[in-house]
């Protein structure tokens, strides 16, 4: 995925959002901001390594079980990467994610 780094964590933007990752999530997000994706209560605690990374440009690695309830959502392993169009200021994320075990039907 390829996120756009905003001043608050709701105008942050999903720029592309990879087939697998669509298949996976149960939906294409490319194009929404963080605030108009639907099911996510508490927006800051689910997304703060997205901010974390944008503010301080450091890269983060996570390896966790799934916080939400989707279709079909298994544990995953995400690599955030931050980019800069100026070479100082964060302003996109690439993001890596590979999942593992079994798919969970709802």
């Amino acid at each position: 995925m390829l996120i756009d780094v905003a001043d608050t964590i709701g105008e942050f933007h999903v720029r592309l959002m990879g087939t697998e990752v669509a298949n996976e999530f149960g939906q294409d997000r490319t194009g929404m901001k963080f605030s108009d994706i639907e099911g996510v209560e508490n927006l800051d605690k689910i997304f703060e390594r997205y901010v974390r990374v944008g503010r301080t440009g450091i890269p983060d690695y996570e390896r966790a079980r799934p916080v939400s309830d989707l279709r079909s959502f298994r544990g995953y392993s995400r690599l955030m990467l931050p980019l800069s169009d100026d070479g100082e200021r964060v302003s996109m994320i690439l993001v890596g994610l590979a999942y593992f075990g079994r798919a969970v039907s709802t």
